[in-house]
């Protein structure tokens, strides 16, 4: 996707049966290959998660469980209500489903299920920026970005002493090097790579820099 220009906070796997380059019948190895995408993308500041149905996540997987992971669940021709319904059930891999998807056979129509907010389906806002190095100097949207989420009043994207500062102080804050210079670990614990915000503490930053 980086090739070609494109960002995607969220990533589906698709764990269905397929012609071309099918499951393996073993189910374990099948949930080694989920395991390592899931890392793979998370490892890049890429959330995953699943798009499958009970039958083939039953086949494909052994029925796993994972909780923890967002579901995308597909009612066939069953319509908009039953896509609506199955929001409040559990879903093949155990958690609620984030997203439901309906179809009259023509068109497929998606549902974003109550509770989840549009952060949560497509990722942290910091996420873009995992990668991206940034210290004194630096300019642009990833500096807006940063000084927005240390509190700052006023968002220039310019890294200038103040924010050089902030950084520091979030650095010691999270027992990360107090170098002033911002990598993957501080977007990190900014909440980059998830599907939460996690803004510095407002009120330590604000009571800290409000002389500056």
């Amino acid at each position: 996707m980086a090739r070609v220009g494109l960002q995607s906070p969220m990533v589906w796997i698709d764990v269905e049966p397929r012609t071309k380059s099918p499951w393996s019948a073993n189910t374990a190895g099948n949930n080694a290959v989920i395991d390592g995408v899931i890392a793979g993308y998370e490892a890049a500041g890429i959330r995953a998660g699943l798009y499958s149905y009970n039958k083939a996540w039953k086949a494909i997987t052994g029925d796993r469980v994972l909780p923890d992971v967002p579901t995308w669940v597909p009612v066939g021709r069953s319509g908009e209500d039953a896509a609506e319904a199955i929001c409040a059930e559990a879903s093949y891999a155990g958690g609620k489903p984030w997203l439901t998807q309906w179809t009259d056979g023509v068109r497929d129509y998606d549902l974003t299920c109550p509770g989840v907010s549009g952060q949560a389906a497509s990722g942290n806002p910091l996420t873009p920026y995992l990668n991206v190095g940034l210290a004194s100097g630096s300019r642009g949207d990833a500096v807006a970005a940063l000084q927005h989420s240390l509190g700052a009043a006023y968002a220039d994207g310019v890294f200038g002493p103040t924010t050089r500062a902030r950084v520091v102080a979030f650095q010691r804050a999270h027992h990360l090097p107090a170098n002033g210079i911002v990598g993957t670990a501080e977007w990190r614990a900014l909440g980059a790579g998830t599907g939460a915000y996690t803004p510095a503490v407002r009120g330590f930053m604000d009571s800290l820099f409000a002389s500056t």
